[in-house]
């Protein structure tokens, strides 16, 4: 495995089995037929390197693989063309279900928790971790762990990555998003829900969302970009806010926008420190994946295309 230099690294310690199933509307306890059926290996993480390759954008992998059946994770990874420092673990890969509802534009989702860990693959992980920190520019700290690994972890990978000098992104939820941000990454990506479970409160106005994300940084975060769903996002700093609503889009699916997201940031974080550009790169390269079917994600043409179109504001 030849890890590019420079590259942007994103963890997936819990990957996954996605299944997409495509409806026209849903409704509880009735008998729908798919119209559409997709099936792919995925993760926050996963989505992420995906999202950068289509881009052109040097990129690793890194995290646990799954082998009780097989290698499913290295094999699709190989197969996008995307270096993998994989740590086998002999346990099945989890599958989870998603349900997208195309009249409501709304995805009900069904996700496994995944087989039950200890600590030691933990320390495992952080070893491998060691040696693909030399050529990373960035890394992507994302998604769920498997029980039983320590919920310190990502705070314990952030602080590592910083010792390197390395600029984090963060995009987790729960205890792994609290305990994540005592590091201080320099960007964290919450979506709303994530946002309100963190601080414990409801926010239901532009302005109250802006306030969480100043404090939020007042504890030590560099950037937040928060998404608001069909409401758009928000990118803050300490000194600057701005605000996009996004493009009016056929949305085909919903699934990889918040990591296409995050994608879209990285690309940005490679050229400039504009923040503003961040915002729009990062909602550019989720429009691309919001206008693909089910689990596939945006690509470079429509990506460059939304980014001459989307508007950002100063708030």
């Amino acid at each position: 495995m030849i890890i590019p230099e420079k590259a942007v690294t994103a963890i997936t310690l819990n990957p996954c089995i996605d299944r997409t199933l495509t409806i026209e509307s849903l409704s509880p306890g009735g008998h729908h037929v798919a119209a559409n059926v997709q099936e792919t290996v995925a993760g926050k993480g996963i989505d992420v390197n995906v999202v950068l390759r289509h881009l052109g954008i040097p990129t690793c992998a890194v995290g646990f693989d799954f082998v009780q059946n097989g290698t499913p994770v290295a094999l699709f990874l190989e197969q996008a063309d995307i270096p993998f420092a994989g740590l086998s673990i002999p346990a099945p890969l989890r599958v989870n279900t998603k349900i997208f509802a195309a009249s409501e534009r709304q995805m009900t989702e069904i996700n496994c928790k995944g087989p039950a860990l200890e600590a030691r693959e933990a320390d495992a992980f952080l070893s491998l971790l060691d040696t693909v920190l030399p050529n990373t520019e960035i890394l992507v700290v994302c998604g769920s762990v498997p029980p039983g690994i320590p919920s310190e972890l990502y705070k314990t990978v952030i602080e590592t990555a910083k010792s390197h000098k390395i600029r984090t992104i963060l995009d987790a939820t729960g205890t792994l998003l609290k305990k994540g941000l005592e590091a201080c990454p320099d960007v964290i990506k919450p979506n709303i829900a994530e946002l309100e479970l963190l601080l414990g409160t409801r926010f239901d106005s532009r302005e109250s969302c802006l306030a969480a994300c100043r404090k939020l940084i007042e504890n030590g975060v560099d950037t937040v970009c928060l998404t608001l769903g069909d409401d758009g996002a928000l990118m803050v700093t300490k000194d600057a806010a701005w605000y996009s609503q996004g493009l009016d889009i056929p949305v085909r699916g919903v699934q990889g926008a918040g990591d296409s997201v995050v994608a879209g940031i990285c690309a940005a974080m490679l050229k400039t420190e504009d923040r503003q550009e961040w915002l729009r790169s990062g909602i550019a390269a989720a429009h691309g994946s919001l206008i693909r079917e089910g689990t596939l994600l945006c690509e470079k043409r429509a990506y460059e295309e939304f980014l001459l179109r989307i508007p950002v504001q100063s708030l």
